[in-house]
């Protein structure tokens, strides 16, 4: 029993030097969306290449097709990406009206 509480105990300690040590500050970036591909893209135009229906779609943005959600649209017309959901990289679109 001895060891087992030895053991848990310098996990403990470890375990909080450890994070003191690799978790530092974190300094800001002069690139906060670099990992964020979704995020980048709020902003864009681009040109539905399937048409929204039910509320969901696909836009192709640079070399990628993107599932996207909005109000239903015909292929063809041109949005806005206006949200990004990270989890499942996600867009949220408008119509934009000329």
């Amino acid at each position: 029993q001895i060891q087992v509480l030895a053991f848990l105990a310098m996990s403990l300690v470890s375990t909080y030097v450890g994070k003191r040590l690799a978790g530092g500050s974190r300094d800001p970036t002069d690139q906060p969306l670099l990992n964020r591909r979704g995020e980048q893209m709020i902003g864009r135009m681009a040109t539905l290449a399937e048409p929204i229906k039910d509320g969901r779609g696909r836009i192709k943005l640079g070399d990628t097709l993107w599932r996207v959600s909005g109000p239903d649209l015909p292929a063809g017309t041109q949005v806005r990406v206006t949200g990004a959901a990270d989890t499942d990289l996600e867009l949220t679109v408008e119509a934009v009206l000329d």
